[in-house]
């Protein structure tokens, strides 16, 4: 349960971060306002944007769970869900 959060967080800020998001900040930078109406723009879709891989993954912690730890038993995976629920957010 609390390698979810993790492992959410590095395949979203790790490709995202590094591949989209800071090559536009830096061409940004190079217009008139100095980049400030475009990262405003970028911060506010990133955090709708996170905020809806936040509830997604709450709404799917059940299944993901169940791929991370297919051989626990039925209370070991209701145990895990539960802190997935906690978590997660």
């Amino acid at each position: 349960a609390n390698q979810l959060p993790n492992n959410i967080y590095a395949i979203i800020s790790t490709g995202l971060l590094t591949a989209v998001v800071v090559p536009q900040i830096v061409k940004a930078a190079a217009h008139a306002d100095g980049g400030q109406a475009f990262i405003s723009k970028l911060f506010t879709l990133g955090t709708v944007g996170l905020l809806g891989a936040t509830a997604l993954a709450i709404i799917c912690a059940p299944l993901l769970v169940q791929v991370y730890a297919s051989k626990f038993t039925p209370d070991q995976l209701a145990l895990s869900t539960a802190f997935a629920y906690w978590c997660l957010p």
